[in-house]
Formats: structure tokens, sequence, C-alpha cells
């Protein structure tokens, strides 16, 4: 079983401007990516790595570039896409960056005949075109369409992007939540907090501290375009404010609270989650970071926290759906 839906081939000079974008708008369609600025870690040896991304994927996305154009390196791992295709089922997928047919003809002779994408329209775009391909049925085998819990994930997001709708989803696939929060020894669905509700709490037992440690989980929407790139969506400070709501009637009402979640404090930790992942250097992922850093008590997280946590679960040892 292919672990990764798409590998993307690229020059390093490529790689802010067409690959890491290219990357993250796959992976928000639910599109599993592998590349190498977020596979490699120090030590790790280049080739071994690289080939083994090349054989686990199930489509390979060159990006022709002047840039690559002129290096060798992408030559080797195209050839090496090219050696796995059989029985005429094309697994290469060319994508245009900053150069015409000619160009890109001369410099990889042996796809100059297929069908490009290009990044001409943008990079959304490409990637919308790109996964339409990845995700077609005639590709794909029923353990990479229906089975995966991050890409039914996804499916939802597009289906019904409301915080209750996602809740339920998440509530029928707790194991993404186990998977995101790490080590969780309770996990209460819609708690009724006094006159308050959440949409999760999630609890953690601390040997040290010899308690409960909970974390309190309001859900929004999916589609919340999260800020203006000047100030924070005014949803997202509604959904704090239940947070801080549910918090100062905990102050004065504790021993009730507990009769709901075992053990609580009021210092437990307020987490928001809604949207999805900005373009790093955003404006957006700008304003997310100064809100969460002015917060004390409550955390705003995107859905892909989740997403990718679906992922890794997947990928993992005994994780494979």
């Amino acid at each position: 079983m292919y672990e990764w839906d798409v590998f993307i081939s690229h020059a390093s000079e490529d790689t802010n401007e067409v690959a890491v974008p290219l990357a993250n708008e796959l992976r928000r369609r639910g599109i599993r990516v592998w590349i190498d600025a977020r596979e490699l870690e120090i030590g790790d040896k280049l080739r071994e790595k690289v080939g083994e991304g090349l054989t686990r994927s199930r489509f390979g996305v060159v990006v022709i570039t002047p840039r690559s154009a002129a290096k060798t390196w992408p030559r080797d791992e195209l050839n090496a896409l090219l050696a796995l295709e059989e029985d005429g089922v094309k697994r290469v997928l060319p994508v245009w960056h900053d150069i015409d047919r000619a160009g890109a003809a001369a410099a990889f002779p042996l796809i100059a005949d297929r069908l490009a994408g290009s990044t001409s329209a943008g990079i959304e775009a490409l990637a919308v075109t790109i996964a339409r391909i990845v995700l077609d049925p005639k590709h794909s085998s029923p353990a990479s369409t229906v089975s995966s819990p991050g890409r039914r994930l996804v499916a939802q997001f597009e289906r019904d992007p409301s915080g209750p709708a996602v809740r339920d989803f998440l509530q029928s696939e707790e194991r993404i939540i186990r998977a995101a929060f790490g080590p969780v020894d309770s996990i209460v669905w819609s708690p009724a907090i006094g006159p308050h509700s959440a949409d999760l709490a999630i609890a953690e037992h601390w040997v040290s501290a010899s308690r409960m440690i909970w974390s309190v989980v309001i859900l929004g929407r999916a589609d919340s375009p999260l800020s203006d790139g000047v100030t924070i969506d005014a949803d997202i400070d509604v959904l704090a404010a239940r947070l801080e709501a549910i918090r100062k009637w905990m102050a004065g009402n504790l021993a009730e609270a507990r009769n709901v979640l075992d053990e609580v404090e009021t210092g437990f930790q307020g987490m928001v989650i809604a949207g999805r992942r900005p373009p790093p250097g955003s404006s957006v992922a700008a304003v997310l970071r100064d809100y969460n850093d002015m917060q004390m008590d409550v955390r705003v997280r995107t859905y892909d926290w989740l997403v990718d946590a679906a992922f890794k679960m997947e990928v993992s040892p005994g994780g494979r759906s």
C-alpha cells in the first residue's frame, strides 16, 4: 500500500515559491504529500530518503522550471518515477512554472508529449487539478479513497463545515482526537458545564501533579476566515468568550463542574479549533500567531492540525486504516 499520494520533485530554488505552497494546498484537499522540505530530518541519508518517498508514492509531481532544468537531480528523480510506471499507467504529473513548452521539452524530453499542469492560474487552481486526478477512483484503491480518516475529515469540511457537524464526525472517529492530543485518559463529548456547553473535553492524568489535566475544546466552522489580515475574526472572539464564561462559572461552582469533568480546575486549557491553516508568512498567519501570544488560557488551532494527525496516524506502525 502506498503511504503517500504525491511525491513532489523540485529544485531547491523552487521550494518556497512553488513546492511548499503546492504541498500545503494539496494537503488541504486530503492529499498525502511527500516533500523533502517536510520529510527530511538532520542525519537522514538524502538519496535513501528520497528513494523511499518515490517508491511509496502513487504519483510524482515534477516541477519544471528554468532552475530545475539546469540541475541533474530533478532528472534523476524523473527517471526513477518513469521507471516505476507499469502497464501504461502514468504516474508522472509535470507542472510548468516560469517556463514554456519548448523549454520544458528541451530539458525533459521524456515527458515532452504529456499534458502538463501550470502555475499560471495560481497554485490553488493547480492543486485542484492535481487533486482531481489523484482522487479519481480509476487511479485509486479503496483503501486510499474510502477508509482513510484523514480524507473523510476533509470531505466532511466540504460537505458541512459547521462546528456541530464536524464534532459529530470526530466523535465517530475519536482516534483522530487521540492522535492529535497524544496520551488521553478520558474524552467527554458535548459536556454541559452548568449553563454552558463545549464540544468536547480531554483529560490526561499527570502523575507528577497527581491529578487530571483538562483541555476544554470548542469547534468553530472549518471554513472560518480566521482573520481579515488585520484583526482576528469576530467569530473566533465569540468562541474564546464562551471558554472564558465556562471558566468564570466554574470559579463559583467547582464542585458541580467536577460532577461532569472529574478533578477539573478553573485553570483548564481552553482551545478553539476553526478554519484552515493560512499560508506561512501571510498576514492571517501573523494575526493568528499574535492573537495566541496575547491569550493566557485559550489557544486557537486550525483543523489542519487534526488533518495532519489523521494522516500521521495512517502511516505510523500499526496505524494504517
